[in-house]
């Protein structure tokens, strides 16, 4: 069927599309998807302080609740019984439907299993009309319908249907608008709109004023970052299920768009949430661990997790797990690497798998079986994800850096900075013959001087990436403007920190382009 559009309406998609493309960049960071689906599906076991205003049909009871800590422990199965009994025992308690969507939110965006998608995704559809059928007098009535429609925007972003998931989240933003007018003091408004109002702050300002113009949807981090504080606040005086959700809704939005991992890490560690029989919990605090530079609870925490049959199998945690153990260069890394890619359905992720075993097996001295690996690397996968992009690119050349450069990189990526500095000790400029290894060589040397607070040396030789490799394609020279600008911003140097986010802008290299520009463009707005 042909489609024919005029040239408004021509204008208003491209808009949209550029919107939900600039969302979806900061989506596809590393392990960022994974998060969000996270943090909108953590509870805790306290009881929930709304049900005793509620209409029948929005009752969180004990089972209800029990139902719900299942399924966001990854217990379908377990999950899946208790709904039958709580559908048995309170045929009109919507609760269910709500939870049960979370099974197929959960199950979709962790597995990215196609044949799954294809089952379950006119689910969507039906459970929305279920909840229609609710009381419209209750918060909870547009609240489960824009959640439903959140969880269906991410899982359309996972599947790379992109105007559907702009579809989704624009629906769910407009009811929970619409929640907001007619229940001002609901507090969960503030927790599901401080998530969208984040993230849309992130968009640079010409698209987001066409998104605004268009849809009515705007927001910024400031703005998004204090409607989710309001909750963390109100949670500390009232016990409600959505107290942990909250508390790591807020962990990652410290984490990655305010760009305070230290804090992320407090503000989640001190929470006080058990996730020894939790993996998606487990995975949660191993992510920002790993954000924050602590690469070895990332192992302790990933190795204690529970691998039992009554999970929902997590495989990304093995993903992690190995790429922390290859930051330590651990020789059993490569077991998490090859479990990862025996068992993931999904295409994305794929590409860094292989050149993780590349750089294993080049580490450990097999070069047959790291340049396989690398060749697996064009053929398997896709490139969705700019670690994936960076993957192929990386793969295309046909070759790796340098060993003492790749074992100095992954410790660095570890935290490790005084082992990563004395694997280049010794070590100069001059031993590379091309100016690609020169200027990575520079390049570690900086990143590692910052890991160690040695802050003078760390912003001379970023200048020197700077000034030798400005004209080069690689994405040295755009990272090193981009942490020039963060050590600036932290020394409350903005007009200088600004300077340099503002000169990251102006680089367009190869790879991680997106993820480096839209950290260079919250910095700019942190900097007003």
């Amino acid at each position: 069927m042909l489609i024919v559009i005029n040239d408004k309406q021509f204008l208003i998609i491209s808009i949209a599309c550029s919107g939900i493309g600039i969302i979806l960049k900061i989506l596809k960071q590393r392990f960022i998807i994974v998060a969000l689906f996270s943090i909108i599906s953590i509870t805790c076991s306290a009881r929930e302080y709304f049900s005793t205003n509620n209409p029948p049909d929005y009752n969180f009871s004990p089972l209800s609740i029990e139902t719900y800590q299942l399924v966001t422990s990854l217990r379908f199965s377990e999950a899946y019984e208790n709904l039958k009994l709580l559908r048995q025992k309170d045929p009109k308690n919507l609760t269910s439907v709500y939870i049960e969507d979370y099974i197929d939110f959960l199950a979709l965006v962790i597995s990215e299993d196609q044949s799954l998608y294809d089952k379950l995704y006119r689910n969507k559809e039906i459970r929305l009309n279920k909840l229609k059928n609710g009381s419209v007098n209750s918060p909870y009535y547009y609240y489960f319908q824009a959640e439903v429609y959140l969880h269906w925007g991410a899982i359309q972003i996972k599947f790379g249907n992109y105007i559907s998931a702009l579809s989704d989240t624009y629906k769910a933003y407009n009811l929970l608008e619409k929640n907001k007018k007619a229940f001002p003091d609901f507090i969960l408004n503030n927790k599901s709109l401080g998530i969208l109002h984040a993230i849309i702050g992130t968009i640079p300002g010409s698209y987001r004023n066409g998104l605004r113009l268009i849809s009515g949807m705007d927001g910024t981090i400031e703005q998004g970052l204090g409607e989710i504080k309001k909750v963390l606040e109100y949670t500390d005086k009232y016990h409600i299920i959505f107290a942990n959700e909250t508390r790591v809704i807020y962990t990652f939005l410290l984490l990655h768009l305010a760009n305070q991992p230290d804090d992320a890490w407090q503000k989640l560690s001190t929470g006080n949430m058990n996730y020894d029989n939790n993996p998606l919990l487990a995975y949660v605090y191993a992510n920002v661990a790993y954000h924050s530079g602590r690469n070895d609870e990332v192992i302790q925490i990933l190795q204690k997790r529970s691998t039992d049959k009554k999970y929902f199998p997590f495989w990304l945690a093995d993903l992690l797990l190995a790429r922390a153990k290859l930051n330590h260069l651990d020789k059993d890394a490569i077991f998490y690497i090859d479990r990862f890619l025996l068992n993931y359905k999904g295409k994305t992720y794929i590409k860094e798998a292989y050149l993780m075993s590349a750089w294993y097996y080049a580490i450990f001295n097999d070069p047959v079986k790291s340049q396989n690996n690398l060749n697996l690397v064009k053929s398997l996968g896709n490139d969705e994800l700019e670690t994936d992009k960076a993957a192929l690119k990386e793969a295309k050349l046909g070759h790796l850096s340098p060993i003492n450069l790749l074992k100095a990189r992954l410790l660095f990526d570890g935290s490790y900075g005084q082992k990563a500095l004395a694997v280049l000790d010794g070590s100069s400029i001059n031993i590379f013959s091309s100016k690609e290894y020169k200027l990575e060589y520079l390049y570690r040397l900086a990143r590692i001087y910052q890991l160690l607070n040695h802050k003078k040396e760390s912003i001379d030789q970023y200048l020197k990436v700077i000034n030798f490799g400005a004209k080069d394609p690689y994405y040295y020279a755009c990272n090193a403007a981009l942490q020039l600008g963060i050590i600036y911003e932290k020394d409350k140097q903005y007009a200088e920190a600004k300077k340099y986010y503002k000169m990251c802008l102006n680089f367009d290299p190869d790879g991680y382009a997106n993820s480096l520009h839209t950290r260079a463009k919250s910095g700019i707005q942190r900097c007003k």
